[in-house]
C-alpha cells in the first residue's frame, strides 16, 4: 500500500525551496551590486570577497559603520592574501552613496608573491625507515619554487602527526615546526622537524562481549598480537567482524592508557545481535508476480558461531524453499563450510520443472573474488517439449564472483563479476554428461549528472546427451533482466510444434542510460539483445525501450516498456522490478 503526501504540504515544501532559492540568488547579485572587488580572480577573489566584512552590510546600514567596515576593509584583506603569499599588496578603496544604498569599489594589486625558498622536512627516530614516511618526504605537497600557501603549510603539518598515528608511533612529535618569511626579499622558509619516536606492536588483543568462541572472533580479525599497530587493519577488522552477522555493534581501540615501551593492547568492545531474527517479504515483478518469502536465522547455533538459515519464497511462477548450516573455518583462505539443501518450482511458457538439491561448498577468498567450490546433487523432474525429463546429476563445479557498488539506494558506480563452471559425468551418478560454463558481467558509470549501465550474460553447454538435461541446464532469454520487450524466458529454440526446448548457448547483453529528472525520479532509454540457441542460425533478438525509476527508501523500483524489434506476437511489454540490475 502506498501512501501519498498531503498536497499542502508538499507544495509549501516546493513553494519554500523556490523561495530560498530566489531569495539565495538575490542576496549574492546585491552584493556584487554594492562591492565590486578587482585585482584578484578565482579562489584568491572568492577568499578575499568571503573575508570582507562590509560586503554584508545592508543598504540601510548606518553610515558609521559602512565607513567604520571599510576601515577595516585593509586588514581583513591583508589576512587572507598572506595566507596566499602575498605579504604586499597595494589596496584602493573608493565608496560613494546614492538615494538607494552604499556602492564600493576595492582594487587589489597583491604585489610579487613570496615564494618558498628553503623547504627543511626532517624525520627522525623508527619513522625514518617507514616507507610510507619515506613516500611523504618525498611528495609533501609544496615544493621549492612554489608561492607560498599557508593552508599547504598547515596540511604538511598535519600529515605528520595524522600518519603518525595511522602508522602506530604514538610518542610522535613535531620538534621544530616554523615558518619564517622575509617579506622584502619575498621569500620563505620552511623547518619541520618531526621525532616520530619508537612504533608501536599489538602487544595483546583483548575480547570483550563476545558469546561465541575467542578463536571464531580472532580469525576475523586482520591484525595480530606481535603485528604493528596499523588504522588501516584495525578498519579491515572491523569491517570483517561488522560484516560476519554475528555482532550488532563493533568498537576497536587501541588502549593508550597502557602503553608499553613500544607496545600496546588492542581492545575488542563487541554487542551480540539477537541470536533467532525472522524476516517477511513481499516482491512483484512482471517477470514472477506477486512473491511472499519468509526467511529464518539461528546466528549463534553454538559457541563456535555455526549458524542455520532457512527460507521460502511463493509466486505463480518460481517458487523454492532452502536449508543451510554453515559452519566457520579458521583457515587464512576458506571463510565456511556450508551444507545445503533444497526445493525449486519453476513453470513458464510449455516448461515446468521440479528440482530438488543437496549441496556441499567452501567460501573463501582469492585476490578479491569470493571464490566458492561445490558439489551438487540434483535429481530434477521437467516437461520440455512437451515430454518429461527426469534426471539424477553429481555435479561438481566452482564460482568466482566480485561485486562492488557505492550505494544501494542510490547507486552510481558499480561493477558485478561472476563466473561458474559446473558438469557431471554419466555414470558416476548421473544420468548425462554434461560441462556448463556461465558468465555474467554488469557496470555501472556516472554520465554527467546521469547514468551509463551495461549487462552482459554468456552461457555455454557442451554435451552429447543434451536431450537428457534437464529444464534449470537449458538456457532461455527474455524478461526483466534479460532481454526487454519479450516474456520471462520466452526466447529459446523451438520444436515443430513450436515449444520451447531451451539451447545450449546464450547470450544477452544491455545498454541502457539513467537521467534524473525529479529529487527521488529518474528516466531511463535502453537497448537489449540477445537469445537462447543452439546455433547462430536461431539469430539475436533485440528490444528498445523506455522507463521510470523510483529511488524509493528500500531501494531502486524500475518500471519499463520495452517493444520487441521482430515479429513478436506481443507489440510491446511492460516491465516491472525492484534493486540496482547488478
Amino acid at each position: 500500500m502506498f501512501r501519498l503526501a498531503r498536497p499542502g504540504k508538499s507544495s509549501l515544501r516546493r513553494r519554500c525551496a523556490l523561495l530560498a532559492g530566489l531569495m539565495l540568488f538575490c542576496v549574492t547579485a546585491l552584493r556584487a551590486e554594492r562591492l565590486q572587488l578587482l585585482g584578484v580572480e578565482g579562489e584568491l577573489h572568492d577568499s578575499v570577497l568571503a573575508a570582507i566584512v562590509l560586503a554584508a552590510e545592508p543598504c540601510d546600514a548606518p553610515r558609521w559603520r559602512v565607513q567604520r567596515r571599510l576601515r577595516d576593509l585593509d586588514r581583513e584583506a591583508e589576512t587572507v592574501l598572506r595566507a596566499f603569499g602575498y605579504y604586499q599588496p597595494t589596496i584602493r578603496k573608493a565608496l560613494q552613496w546614492d538615494k538607494d544604498c552604499w556602492r564600493a569599489t576595492i582594487a587589489i594589486d597583491p604585489g610579487e608573491p613570496v615564494r618558498v625558498t628553503t623547504l627543511d622536512l626532517r624525520i627522525d627516530g623508527a619513522g625514518r625507515q617507514d616507507p610510507e614516511f619515506q613516500k611523504l618526504r618525498a611528495e609533501p605537497g609544496i615544493e621549492v619554487g612554489q608561492v607560498l600557501r599557508h593552508d599547504r603549510y598547515e596540511a604538511l603539518k598535519q600529515r605528520l602527526l595524522d600518519l603518525a598515528s595511522e602508522r602506530g608511533y604514538f610518542h610522535g612529535r613535531l620538534l621544530v615546526h616554523r615558518l619564517e618569511v622575509d617579506p622584502s626579499r619575498h621569500t620563505a622558509v620552511i623547518r619541520l622537524h618531526f621525532d616520530s619516536g619508537p612504533r608501536f606492536r599489538v602487544s595483546k588483543i583483548v575480547l570483550s562481549g563476545n558469546r561465541i568462541d575467542d578463536a571464531v572472533v580472532r580469525r576475523l580479525l586482520k591484525i595480530r598480537p606481535g603485528d604493528f599497530y596499523s588504522t588501516q587493519a584495525v578498519l579491515e577488522s572491523y569491517r570483517a567482524l561488522s560484516d560476519s552477522g554475528y555482532f550488532e555493534q563493533v568498537d576497536i581501540e587501541p588502549d593508550l592508557e597502557r602503553l608499553g615501551k613500544d607496545s600496546v593492547p588492542l581492545t575488542v568492545s563487541l554487542k551480540p545481535r539477537k541470536r533467532h531474527a525472522w524476516q517477511f517479504g513481499l516482491g512483484v515483478s512482471s517477470d514472477i508476480g506477486v512473491t511472499g518469502s519468509v526467511r529464518y536465522q539461528n546466528r549463534r547455533i553454538n559457541r563456535f558461531g555455526h549458524r542455520l538459515s532457512a527460507e521460502v519464497s511463493l509466486s505463480p511462477v518460481r517458487s523454492h524453499g532452502a536449508v543451510e548450516y554453515r559452519i566457520p573455518l579458521l583457515g587464512s583462505h576458506w571463510r565456511s563450510f556450508d551444507a545445503q539443501g533444497g526445493w525449486r518450482q519453476e513453470e513458464t511458457e510449455g516448461v515446468r520443472s521440479d528440482t530438488f538439491t543437496a549441496a556441499l561448498r567452501l567460501a573463501g577468498k582469492r585476490g578479491g573474488w569470493d571464490e566458492t567450490p561445490f558439489i551438487e546433487l540434483q535429481r530434477e523432474s521437467s516437461v520440455v517439449e512437451g515430454e518429461p525429463v527426469d534426471s539424477t546429476l553429481l555435479m561438481p563445479g566452482i564460482s568466482w564472483e566480485r561485486r562492488r557498488i557505492d550505494d544501494l539506494l542510490r547507486p552510481r558506480s558499480g561493477r558485478h563479476l561472476r563466473i561458474e563452471l559446473r558438469g557431471a559425468l554419466g555414470g558416476a551418478l548421473s544420468d548425462a554428461s554434461f560441462v556448463q560454463a556461465t558468465a555474467s558481467a554488469a557496470f555501472l558509470q556516472p554520465l554527467g549528472s546521469g547514468v551509463g549501465k551495461a549487462r552482459l550474460h554468456l552461457g555455454t553447454t557442451q554435451s552429447s546427451d543434451f536431450g537428457r538435461l534437464p529444464a534449470s541446464l537449458r538456457f532461455f532469454a527474455g524478461g526483466d533482466r534479460s532481454v526487454r520487450g519479450y516474456a520471462y524466458r520466452s526466447l529459446s529454440p523451438r520444436d515443430a510444434e513450436g515449444d520451447l526446448t531451451g539451447g545450449a548457448h546464450l547470450i544477452a547483453g544491455s545498454l541502457e542510460y539513467e537521467h534524473p529528472i525529479l529529487k527521488d525520479w529518474g528516466a531511463a532509454l535502453f537497448a537489449d539483445a540477445g537469445n537462447a540457441f543452439d546455433s547462430m542460425d536461431d539469430g539475436i533478438k533485440v528490444g528498445v525501450g523506455a522507463g521510470a525509476r523510483w529511488y524509493s527508501s528500500v531501494g531502486p523500483v524500475r518500471m519499463d516498456i520495452g517493444f520487441p524489434l521482430d515479429q513478436s506476437r506481443d507489440r510491446f511489454r511492460l516491465h516491472f522490478s525492484f534493486g540496482a540490475g547488478l
